[in-house]
């Protein structure tokens, strides 16, 4: 008996993954062609073969222009761009009446913006240690504009922070804004503290 088939004996419930195997041969075998393992998916996902597919008919069907403008192809472009809009919207529940989505390069362009816009005035900024280091860098922000910047500490045993900590640190001053890193997020904080904030 091979490995595989004494791992799924051992572990039956995986072979209830078949269809997420079937995806990754479809849409990503390039990971296995080049033996790689990709694991930073809170930072950026693989793109799928079938995105790039679609793409290229798009690209090969139309022209696409300046969406800045007025012409035919750039009102092709613009209607792209809204639409891509309203599905983000819709995806997050967010009324397009109180939220707009703003495309930028990456995250970090992105956090360059709220540290820019966000008036900060007298309140306080409150991060965990583990954040990127573009949250960290919002701090300058927070500190130009009159804020108190306080970080909350990781344990390095288990990197996780507990809610009481947070709960305290929340409870010091207001008005204030809390950011978590993703991996607090996605690992150890299901809590949702914009309700707090």
């Amino acid at each position: 008996m091979d490995a595989f088939q004494t791992f799924l004996e051992q572990y039956p419930a995986y072979a209830d993954t078949a269809s997420i195997d079937a995806l990754r041969t479809k849409d990503y075998a390039r990971l296995d062609r080049g033996r790689h393992v990709y694991l930073d998916y809170t930072g950026g996902g693989i793109y799928a073969d079938s995105q790039i597919q679609q793409h290229h008919q798009l690209l090969h069907d139309h022209v696409f222009g300046n969406p800045h403008s007025s012409n035919p192809t750039s009102l092709a472009a613009t209607q792209l761009v809204e639409s891509a809009r309203s599905s983000i919207l819709d995806f997050f529940n967010a009324d397009p009446a109180e939220y707009l989505a703003i495309f930028t390069a990456n995250a970090s362009a992105a956090l360059k913006l709220v540290g820019e816009s966000y008036p900060f005035s007298n309140g306080r900024y409150l991060l965990t240690f583990d954040n990127h280091n573009s949250v960290n860098c919002i701090r300058e922000f927070a500190h130009s504009r009159g804020a108190q910047v306080t970080y909350i500490p990781v344990p390095l045993t288990n990197m996780g922070v507990a809610a009481d900590k947070i709960e305290f640190a929340l409870s010091c001053l207001a008005p204030h804004n809390l950011v978590t890193s993703r991996w607090q997020q996605f690992h150890h904080q299901p809590i949702n503290w914009s309700e707090t904030c």
